[in-house]
């Protein structure tokens, strides 16, 4: 899936995207997004030399602090 569309969607549903700082040292190849209202990180293929994968969501990641402060 498209980054751009996955992003627009969740704008659909009234959430934001953020871009993440990148504290942790993940690979150049890859951008890091989080929803601040879901918890949700979106980490996306940067590389424009890995053919055509460019703005490819590669995962998503929930916070598992989040789930605890919504239950």
């Amino acid at each position: 899936m498209r980054f751009d569309d996955l992003a627009a969607a969740i704008a659909g549903l009234g959430c934001s995207v953020e871009p993440e700082p990148d504290e942790d040292g993940t690979a150049e190849d890859i951008h890091r997004y989080r929803v601040p209202e879901s918890g949700v990180r979106i980490f996306v293929r940067a590389d424009e030399h890995s053919q055509g994968q460019a703005g490819v969501v590669w995962s998503l990641s929930v916070s598992p602090a989040w789930w605890r402060e919504a239950g």
